[in-house]
């Protein structure tokens, strides 16, 4: 098992002051059964914050350039913030500043898979993408690869790592971001990732839970069917069981439309794929990260603020932002929720 400890430091007795800048899971497990969550013994700075900084908590924008997140960082409105694009060389001091002036401990993640999604090539030296390294490499050389990969992110402030990637197959648009079209390749070379992420300091976020590689529709463009759930829990979400069972310590929840289970909602906004299936069902107990909320497999059919509301009753932790310009209003929005009963502060906490 992957000692997740040695990555957070954290018991439940921490205070605000104490945590650490990659502190991205919870105090403790949480129990479930169904759609019925336990909520964990909570941090003592719990206490201190607002409902607003609270439900701020659970917000990622993605930015290529996080400078201008500066007043929202110290208004303790978001939970950190995720890199996309061709981050500039100087983001290592960019982050440390945005750090130093924030209420409570930033997450700062990343997309660094290698091939045609890594967002530090340029400053941390190319990664191959996944299919190249399942045709070329042994898992032990993959473990050490993402292993000083992630010592060399987390140097410079990076403290979770969207990957790898376990969908089974190219499908949905993954292409040679997948490791294989096996259920043993994708196990085998996406534990030796999280591993080799763990031992360098660095949280890994296996994705795209329940597994894209059924799917026809890149979800960027729009929705994507999966196969059925009978069909993906004998398959595709067996990978990612393999790593749960594993100690794995988050997941990114797709967009994909899943029939039997969600039918035509996606994943990450829907409370069966979420609280019944992934926490009750599988079991996980680690932190739940969805896709990014501003892809068309959402938006062709909402706007993004919705889908952040949604996602958070759903029994999301940290959604996922595409424009971080929506950020205020979904605050308004989950913090109506919250005062409705709709999103239960049980749940918040």
């Amino acid at each position: 098992m992957w000692h997740l400890a040695a990555v957070v430091g954290l018991t439940a007795s921490v205070s605000c002051a104490g945590l650490g800048t990659d502190l991205v899971v919870k105090s403790a497990p949480k129990a479930t059964v169904a759609s019925t969550t336990v909520a964990p013994p909570l941090p003592r700075c719990v206490s201190t914050l607002s409902v607003e900084q609270k439900v701020g908590q659970m917000l990622m924008p993605l930015v290529e350039n996080p400078t201008g997140l500066a007043p929202l960082v110290a208004a303790g409105q978001i939970g950190g913030f995720a890199l996309i694009g061709d981050p500039p060389g100087e983001i290592g001091a960019l982050i440390s500043t945005l750090q130093a002036s924030s209420p409570l401990p930033l997450m700062v993640a990343s997309d660094e898979e290698g091939g045609s999604v890594q967002r530090l090539k340029a400053v941390l030296g190319p990664l191959p993408s996944a299919q190249v390294q399942a045709s070329t490499d042994l898992p032990d050389t993959v473990i050490e690869r993402y292993r000083s990969y992630s010592s060399r992110m987390k140097e410079m402030g990076v403290g979770m790592n969207f990957g790898p990637v376990l969908d089974i197959g190219p499908g949905s648009g993954i292409g040679d971001r997948a490791w294989g079209a096996d259920l043993a390749t994708v196990s085998t070379y996406g534990k030796a990732v999280i591993q080799g992420t763990i031992s360098g300091g660095v949280v890994p976020v296996a994705k795209h839970w329940p597994g894209l590689g059924t799917g026809q529709v890149d979800p960027h463009k729009g929705r994507t069917q999966l196969a059925g759930i009978d069909e993906l829990r004998a398959a595709d979400l067996t990978v990612f069981r393999e790593a749960i069972s594993g100690g794995l310590p988050a997941i990114m929840v797709s967009h994909g439309t899943i029939p039997g289970l969600t039918n035509d909602v996606p994943a990450s906004i829907s409370r069966e794929a979420i609280t019944n299936e992934l926490r009750g069902n599988q079991g996980f107990t680690g932190l739940v990260v969805t896709d990014s909320m501003g892809m068309g497999a959402i938006t062709d059919t909402m706007a993004e603020a919705d889908a952040i509301v949604l996602a958070a009753v759903a029994g999301a932790d940290l959604i996922l932002v595409s424009d971080p310009s929506v950020i205020p209003g979904a605050l308004v929005r989950l913090v109506a929720a919250v005062q409705a009963g709709s999103f239960p502060m049980a749940q918040l906490d």
